[in-house]
């Protein structure tokens, strides 16, 4: 265990959502530690529960592309629509994938715009790569 990850684990011992989903991100990624995507949307849970917006997105990320739990669209944008209403811009992204690619919603090129500028305007580095392509 690294020492970002020891310090993601004491904070998180205490009920910081930052570090909560630090943490899941880190086990998501192998980053620190041994990749374990169970124990990255164990943690991404913890944090989302608590209301952190970006864990709330992390674990729209995973029913979107079916890391460590069933794939599921719908539960996807559940979590997208609530980390946006949070006001988190990479969920704003997110819902903009959902778009572009028809995920849980009609294939809409301009909504998927529409997302992406939004999420670009928050200053999302991902969405202002989307917006360029």
């Amino acid at each position: 265990m690294d020492k970002a990850v020891k310090y993601f684990q004491l904070a998180a011992d205490q009920g910081h959502t930052c570090a909560l989903n630090n943490l899941g991100v880190c086990y998501k990624h192998g980053e620190g530690v041994a990749r374990d995507v169970g124990k990255a949307n164990h943690y991404f849970q913890i944090a989302a529960d608590k209301g952190n917006s970006n864990a709330i997105n992390n674990l729209g990320s995973s029913y979107f592309s079916g890391v460590g739990v069933e794939k599921d669209d719908e539960k996807a944008l559940t979590y997208y629509r609530l980390a946006v209403d949070l006001g988190c811009a990479s969920a704003l992204n997110s819902l903009g994938h959902c778009y572009k690619y028809g995920c849980g919603v009609p294939l809409d090129g301009k909504e998927a715009m529409r997302y992406y500028m939004l999420a670009a305007e928050m200053g999302n580095s991902s969405a202002l790569n989307n917006v360029g392509c």
